[in-house]
C-alpha cells in the first residue's frame, strides 16, 4: 500500500477502501426472506357473503356462519328460518319443501 501524502486520515481511509475491495457481492451471503404477509384473521365472516358479522347477527348451520338474510335455500333461495326449520344435505341449507323432493 503507498499513498503519496503522509496524512493518517489517508492512510486509513486508503486501508479501508482496499478491505472493502476485498469483498464483492458474491461474498455476501443473501438475507433471510421473511414469510408473507398474513390477511387479517376475521373469525365471524359469514360463510355465503365472505362479509364480516356483528355477534347480535351470527346464525350458525353446522360448523359455517351465516347472516340471517345470508340463510338461504340451495334450490329456490328463500330466506330459512334461524331456528332449526331447515334441513341440510351435504353441506347446503335447504326448506323443508326443496329438501323433501
Amino acid at each position: 500500500m503507498s499513498t503519496t501524502l503522509d496524512l493518517p486520515g489517508m492512510i486509513f481511509l486508503t486501508s479501508m477502501k482496499e478491505e472493502l475491495d476485498h469483498y464483492n457481492v458474491d461474498h455476501h451471503h443473501p438475507l433471510p426472506s421473511l414469510p408473507p404477509p398474513q390477511q387479517p384473521v376475521h373469525h365471524n365472516v359469514c360463510s355465503a357473503c365472505s362479509y364480516h358479522i356483528y355477534d347480535k347477527d351470527i346464525y350458525v348451520s353446522g360448523d359455517r356462519l351465516f347472516h340471517e338474510r345470508c340463510m338461504r335455500c340451495a334450490v329456490c333461495s328463500v330466506t330459512l328460518p334461524p331456528a332449526d326449520r331447515y334441513w341440510t344435505r351435504e353441506g347446503l341449507m335447504y326448506c323443508r319443501a326443496d329438501y323433501l323432493k
